[in-house]
Parts: C-alpha cells; sequence; structure tokens
C-alpha cells in the first residue's frame, strides 16, 4: 500500500510540473541507450510519455564522429520542431574573432540556445591559451557553455568561471557521479555567480536540496541524459525533496528558459551595435 500511494504521488508531482529538459541526444547507438529511439520523432514522443514537453537535444554524431556533420543534422531536425532547441558541440577551429561571433550568431539564429564541448575526447585544451577566443565570442554572447566532468578538469572550469562572469558554465554528470565531488562544486558554488550545475546524476540523498539551502535554486539546470539514462531518476529528485514549489519550477525548466532568453537578448544587443 505504501509503495503504491509513493508511485501515485510521484505521478501527481511529475505531471503539475512543467519541465524542460537541458540534455538530450538524438543519432544515440541502440547498444549505448537505456530507450533506443532511431527518429526525431521517436524521441519527442518518449519524452512526452514521462512528461517532458520541451528539451534542448544535441546530435551523438557531433559528439562521436564529427561536430561539423553532426551539427548540421541538428540545425535540419529542430528547425521545424516548435518544442526542441539545439546544443551544438564545438571545437577550438582555426578563426578569427569576427569568424567565431558570426559562426555563433549563425547557430543561434538556428535555434541553438547551448554550446557544448568536449576537450578530453575531441584532444584540445580548455584553458585560455587554447580556447580564450571561444570563450571570449560565448561570453559576449551569455551562450552557456556545458561540459562533461570527465571531459575537463575542475581547475578548468573554475578558470573559465572566473576569467569569464558573463558567460554561464554548466557541469553535467554522465558516467560519473558527481557525488564524488560535492566538496570541489560546493565551493565553485560559493565563488563564481555564473557556475551552473545540471542535476541528473546528482544522486546523494537529499544532496539536491541541500544546494538549494546553501545557494538557491537559480543555478541547478534539469537535464536527464535521455536516451541513456531514465528521466524519472531526475524528476523525483525534484519532485520529493524538501523544494518549495518556486525552487522546483527553477530547476525543472525555469532556469534553462531564463538562461535562454538571456542569450537572445545578448544577440539582439550584439546586432544593434553591429550596425
Amino acid at each position: 500500500m505504501w509503495v503504491q500511494e509513493q508511485i501515485e504521488s510521484y505521478r501527481r508531482r511529475k505531471t503539475a510540473t512543467e519541465w524542460f529538459d537541458a540534455h538530450c541526444w538524438i543519432g544515440v547507438g541502440p547498444r549505448s541507450s537505456l530507450r533506443p529511439v532511431t527518429t526525431w520523432e521517436q524521441t519527442v514522443q518518449q519524452l512526452a510519455r514521462y512528461g517532458i514537453r520541451r528539451a534542448v537535444v544535441a546530435h551523438a554524431l557531433a559528439r562521436d564522429y564529427d561536430p561539423t556533420t553532426g551539427n548540421r543534422l541538428l540545425l535540419a531536425a529542430i528547425a521545424d520542431r516548435e518544442s526542441l532547441w539545439g546544443a551544438a558541440v564545438l571545437t577550438p577551429d582555426d578563426e578569427d574573432q569576427v569568424s567565431l561571433g558570426k559562426r555563433l550568431k549563425s547557430l543561434i539564429a538556428g535555434k541553438v540556445r547551448m554550446v557544448r564541448i568536449f576537450p578530453r575526447s575531441h584532444n584540445w585544451s580548455l584553458s585560455d591559451w587554447g580556447f580564450g577566443p571561444w570563450l571570449d565570442a560565448l561570453e559576449e554572447l551569455q551562450l552557456p557553455l556545458a561540459v562533461w566532468h570527465t571531459e575537463t578538469t575542475w581547475a578548468d572550469v573554475a578558470a573559465v568561471c572566473q576569467s569569464h562572469p558573463r558567460l554561464p558554465v554548466i557541469v553535467e554528470g554522465p558516467n560519473r557521479k558527481l557525488l564524488y565531488h560535492n566538496r570541489t562544486y560546493y565551493q565553485l558554488f560559493e565563488r563564481f555567480p555564473n557556475f551552473h550545475l545540471e542535476i541528473h546524476n546528482l544522486v546523494g540523498y537529499l544532496g539536491l536540496d541541500d544546494l538549494v539551502r546553501r545557494f538557491g535554486s537559480n543555478r541547478l539546470i534539469f537535464g536527464t541524459y535521455f536516451p541513456h539514462q531514465d528521466p524519472n531518476v531526475p524528476m523525483m529528485l525534484v519532485t520529493h525533496g524538501e523544494l518549495s514549489v518556486a525552487d522546483q519550477a527553477n530547476i525543472a525548466g525555469g532556469n534553462m528558459l531564463r538562461l535562454m532568453t538571456e542569450v537572445i537578448q545578448s544577440d539582439q544587443r550584439s546586432d544593434a551595435t553591429d550596425h
């Protein structure tokens, strides 16, 4: 009886919450996904089954094969889908500052609202000497920068947050629990207002609630890592802790929507300056 009551309680709370998933993938092979999906339509349908109506998605080819190819497929797929926005995968190609800005503005025009980087897998340095021009261009547009904690070092994350204070930096936790790094990211929350954490692998008991108690809810981003993992895990972190309704709404989608709005506003200011 108690178990059934908890299930029904979760279903009610999940249904009453407006979810915006900031960490979804398409083009994922069946061996590496919990719930295989092969088309964009299936992705949208599966997310809807969980109660997720809007999402920022990335293409696995951009991560595992070639960023240019994967990003091109991503932009084509999200162009006519009102519920989907893009997360482009970037590498530090040889471009001048003007070209960088134009490229990023072109991505924004194509509904990209976040960039994701893989310094370790793609063999480049997140240090300022290796990625500095890109960081400058991203900061000017306030285009959120997402990176897996297994793809860089916490020292590099701290350096980016410190040297680019207007750039939202989002650390994500695939493949290794964030729990083991809480002494580090607590300090990052304390020191850097632009540091954010995506919650799908934040699995410590009431760990999310403790972060909200200490630092507020405005820098915690809801993501699921679908289809690699089950969205119910991060969803229940939000619905069944000790969070207020306002904090739940912030984490479930409000924070990501705010960051997306800031991207559009920065892009418009940049256009006005250029003219």
